[in-house]
Formats: C-alpha cells, structure tokens, sequence
C-alpha cells in the first residue's frame, strides 16, 4: 500500500512540475517563441501560451490515472509508470525549450530532448504493457509470453543506452544510436518469435 501511495505522489510532482517552472519564468519568455523541437533539432516557433497545453499534458493523464486506479479492484502501477515516464518527458521538453529560448548554452538542447524520449521508452518497457501482435505470437500464447518479456527488456536495456549516450555523445552520432536502438526493437521481437514459433512447430 505504502508503495503504492509513493507511487501517486511522485507522479503528481512529476506532473506538476513543468507548470511549475512555466509559471515561474512566463514573463520572461518571448511573446513568440520556441513551442517544438524535432529529431532534427528544426525548431517551431508560435505563441508562448502555446507552452501551457505541454504543461497540462502530464496533469491530464496523472487525473485519468488516479481516476482509473480508485475504481478498479487494484491500483494500476503499471499506468502509475507511464504518467510518471509522460512527465518526466515533458519536463525535459519545457526545459529544452526554455533554455533554447533564454539562449543559455549549459545543456545541449537537443540532448535533453533526446534524454527524456529514452526515459520513456525505458519506463514504457518497465511497465510491461508493451504488445507485439504479428501470425506467431498471436497462434502460440507461449511464444506471444516470450515475446513480451524479450521486448520489454529491449525497450528497458535501450533506453538506458539512449540516456547514456544522450549525455555523452554529440547530436549527429546521438542521432544515429536513437535510431538505431527503436528499429532494434522493433524488430528483433518480431523476428525471434518467428525463430520460437518455427521451432516449437517443425
């Protein structure tokens, strides 16, 4: 129960802090101002009240969270984790963007960008909600566990390599790894469920 309790109170920290931090720096921004950041680092400019739909983004989600775990039997940790991962993103997203905007060069904006995308997919993988649907694992229930199980120790293992090398790699070779670390993912659960089904059924 404790764990549980501790679970809801650092999602709603989480949640609330980009508000926090826009609130505090709002007069400072540009009226206009960086409002998005892509893979590519091209930046979208627009209205800085554009900054409050991010911030309330993380709250929404923590609502419908706590929501749905206090009319179900048993508290869902597993969504618990994913508003936590969904704040923990947009708190590195607002900061990317406030710091680009203040033109500040402590961190590497598009490093922090990256860092909180793999902080997600980490955490996605934790919570082990992640499916994989193809002709193998939907005909053998055995083969559809193993693959699971593989493909959220992928996500887990690969978004810890993206957080690392989002703090000591530079942008193009950062680039490079992301990719390379989602389509590893994304793949090698497909085709090694084929490799188990192939097996199981000769």
């Amino acid at each position: 129960m404790k764990n549980i309790n501790i679970q809801k109170i650092f999602m709603w920290v989480f949640a609330l802090i980009p508000i926090i931090v826009v609130a505090s720096v709002y007069r400072m921004i540009p009226n206009r101002c960086i409002v998005g950041i892509n893979m590519a680092k091209s930046l979208f400019y627009g209205a800085k009240k554009m900054l409050w739909i991010l911030c309330v983004v993380p709250v929404v989600i923590a609502i419908a969270t706590t929501i749905f775990s206090r009319y179900t039997k048993n508290s869902n940790s597993n969504m618990q984790k994913v508003a936590v991962s969904i704040s923990i993103f947009v708190i590195g997203y607002v900061s990317a963007i406030i710091l680009e905007n203040f033109d500040l060069n402590i961190i590497d904006v598009y490093n922090v960008a990256c860092f909180s995308i793999a902080i997600l997919f980490a955490t996605l993988g934790s919570s082990t909600i992640i499916e994989i649907k193809n002709p193998w694992t939907m005909q053998d229930l055995n083969v559809r566990d193993k693959t699971q199980e593989l493909a959220c120790n992928l996500c887990i293992i690969g978004g810890l390599i993206q957080a690392l090398s989002s703090i000591f790699l530079k942008q193009q070779k950062l680039f490079y790894v992301m990719m390379l670390t989602f389509v590893i993912c994304l793949i090698m659960p497909n085709v090694i469920s084929y490799v188990w089904y192939s097996k199981k059924n000769k």
